[in-house]
This record gives structure tokens, sequence and C-alpha cells, in this order.
């Protein structure tokens, strides 16, 4: 049904430099574009595509379905992601043993997508962010008397452009299926959340119809962040129910795995409104699950701000050309 963005879950771009060793990113921009020419080029079952309104938001799991030809979605949310790290016997001197601390908002997170034909969309994607964090240099550097480091960085994050396209439809056990791929694009966003060169997401999509009113969604992919040469490997499974005619219930898991940290669990839940065909409003809730690391005297970077808590809301809205 939808996905959470994470491109800011993961990104090194406004995480204190201390905390960070930079590599350069390797992955040719050509990949991406060669496995969209490999999509594109696959044969697609043809079928008549049903003039439903599914958006992309909220959550974590994309959704199978595309927009269909000749209309345009329009959607657009806010979005908060709080995380802390609290090591075991620690001497922190933040409040209440922390050593980190961040939060951050997509005000909001956007995104455009224009149906082009039965099985193909095009897809725009960007976000206005604001961070702040603070962190003990003492705990991560191994000195001490350091005074607590914070700051706050706020700007548009950079511009995604992909597409997506349906592979196959359900039958039987064969799962509906589609293909996401965007590019994000490097000068096209504030200089603190800029990156150094084109970062693919490649993703997969299923969804089956378990009854009437249940449906299941999963989906995998892989996602880089324009700055290290490692992408990060996410995916999630979503349960959707149809409460009534105007409101429908999710719940949903996902997993986030990156070379340099244990893998990363979270669980959501939310609600979806039905305004009428082509209005949705929607509000979702969730939090990270475990506490990797919290033992260790040298702990992974990313399990450190993995976000805790986070929430957001939102709305779609759709329009026929």
């Amino acid at each position: 049904m939808s996905r959470r963005d994470r491109s800011d879950r993961f990104s090194f771009r406004a995480i204190p430099g201390e905390l960070l060793s930079s590599h350069p990113f390797r992955l040719p921009a050509f990949v991406v574009v060669l496995a969209l020419f490999v999509v594109m080029a696959l044969p697609v079952t043809s079928f008549a595509q049903q003039e439903i309104f599914v958006p992309e938001r909220p959550g974590q799991t994309w959704s199978t379905e595309v927009a269909s030809p000749g209309y345009v979605h329009f959607e657009a949310g806010v979005l908060m992601q709080r995380a802390g790290f609290t090591p075991e016997a620690t001497d922190g001197s933040l409040s209440g043993g922390e050593v980190y601390r961040s939060t951050s908002w997509q005000l909001p997170a956007m995104m455009l997508r224009v149906g082009v034909t039965e099985h193909v969309e095009v897809r725009l994607a960007t976000k206005y962010m604001r961070m702040s964090w603070r962190y003990d240099p003492n705990y991560f550097d191994g000195g001490s008397g350091q005074p607590i480091e914070e700051d706050r960085n706020s700007g548009v994050d950079v511009l995604s452009v992909g597409l997506k396209t349906t592979l196959t439809k359900e039958n039987g056990w064969i799962p509906q299926s589609a293909f996401i791929g965007s590019l994000a694009l490097p000068s096209t966003a504030s200089s603190i959340y800029d990156i150094s060169q084109p970062a693919p997401d490649l993703a997969l999509s299923f969804s089956h119809s378990l009854a009437k009113d249940l449906y299941l969604g999963y989906c995998v992919g892989l996602s880089w962040d324009g700055w290290t040469p490692n992408p990060l490997g996410y995916g999630s499974v979503m349960l959707a129910f149809d409460l009534d005619d105007k409101m429908d219930l999710f719940m949903e898991y996902g997993f986030e795995a990156h070379r340099h940290s244990p893998v990363l669990h979270s669980a959501d839940a939310g609600l979806v409104f039905t305004v009428n065909d082509d209005f949705k409003i929607d509000a979702w809730t969730g939090f990270g699950l475990g506490n990797p690391d919290a033992s260790s005297a040298s702990p992974r970077l990313t399990s450190i701000y993995r976000p805790d808590v986070f929430f957001g809301a939102g709305a779609a809205y759709r329009l026929k050309l």
C-alpha cells in the first residue's frame, strides 16, 4: 500500500562529522538506468488497469498499483522521527545517561505520480527537512571534559526521479508485483542535505488478496545514500484491513540492514480515511524494536541514531488530466 521514506534514516549528511568516516561513492549511475531499461523491456502481463486510487503513503511498503493513465497523484505529509542512545554502564553527560539524541521532521515530504500507460507511472519526490541533534564527544572520542555539541539543520532534500511498472497481476498463488526504481540527483538540495553522486533506490513489491477485506503486501529493496559505496537493504510486510467503506487499518513490520550495523527492526500501524474517490487522508505511528549495541563499548553508528519512535500524517489527492 505505501512506504515510509528512509533517505534520512541512514544518510550521514546531517550527523556530526566526528561520528563518521567518509567513503567515496563508487556505484556507477548507469546501474539504475540499466535496471530501469531491463525492466521496461520485460514482457508485462496485459490486463485492464482499474481506475482505483492507491496512494504510496503512509507506511513502509511500496504498493503494487500504478497511477491510472491520464491521472496525476499529489501526495504529501509530515513525519517526525526521534532517536536517542543510552549505552549501558555509561557516565555520559547528557540527561538520563544519553550520549546521543536527535529529532528530525519532514515538513512536508512530497511525491508527484503521473500515470503514463496501463502499467507505467513516472514519479518525482522531495521533502523539506529539519533536524536537531546533540551528542557527548567524551563518549565517542574517548576524551574527557569536552562540552556537549549540538546543532540544528534545515533545508530542501534532494529531488528523486523514477518510475514504477507493474510486472504481474495476481493469479492464484502468483502475487501482483511491481518494480520501483528511482534516482536521487545531486545539486538539487540545500547544501546540508546535498549528495556527491546520484543515489539509486531499487525495489520489488508484491501483494495478495487474502480475503474480501484483507490484503497482504511486502517489498524488498536496496537504497544508496549518495555518499557511501555500500547500499542499505530494506524490506517490510503489511497487513491491511477494510474496516468499512471509508476506513482502512494497516499493521506493518519493517527491517533495514546496513553493512556497518546489525539489522534494525521496526513496527507501525495507521489508519487511512477515504474522503471520496480521489482524496484520502492518513495518520500512523511506529517505533523501533530492540536496543542494538547498547552494551557495546564501540556501538555501530547506524544503531545509535535509529529512530526509537516516529509518527506522521498526510493526504493524497488525484486529478484526471
